[in-house]
């Protein structure tokens, strides 16, 4: 049956974060997805949480990317792409700040998880620095005299 085997590839390309396959298979009449009650009340869900993973995917390897970019990439206006951005930031899934006069997104440099990696290294040697002055010092210092 290839209504049966349409939600099959929908639920494919769902957890395979490919928005893509997922809007071809909406919009071919020949499977009649869009014609099921259940899916149609649960379509606009699946489609905002499908699009928000695609852009978090989409801009971890950036530091600055356009907006019009990622509209294309994900197939949607510009103003959708500025919410999703939005609720990542709010949700605190991704670290960056919009800059809707110039149309683009700026990630900042420490979001990353790698970064948070090196943050917590670099403490963690820090305090390996302030133990082996401490101990050096005492070992500098003169002893006292009895």
């Amino acid at each position: 049956d290839p209504e049966i085997s349409a939600m099959a590839s929908l639920r494919a390309a769902y957890e395979q974060n490919d928005i893509t396959t997922i809007d071809k298979l909406l919009t071919n009449p020949s499977y009649k997805i869009l014609s099921d009650a259940f899916i149609r009340t649960y379509l606009q869900d699946l489609l905002r949480n499908i699009r928000l993973q695609v852009l978090q995917n989409l801009i971890r390897p950036y530091r600055c990317i356009s907006l019009e970019f990622l509209a294309k990439e994900i197939n949607v206006e510009r103003d959708e792409v500025i919410s999703l951005l939005v609720q990542l930031i709010l949700d605190e899934k991704i670290a960056a700040r919009i800059d809707g006069t110039e149309g683009f997104l700026h990630v900042d440099a420490g979001s990353s998880d790698e970064a948070k990696k090196f943050q917590n290294l670099q403490k963690w040697v820090d305090s390996f620095e302030r133990l082996h002055n401490g101990l050096l010092g005492k070992l500098i210092s003169p002893m006292p005299v009895a």
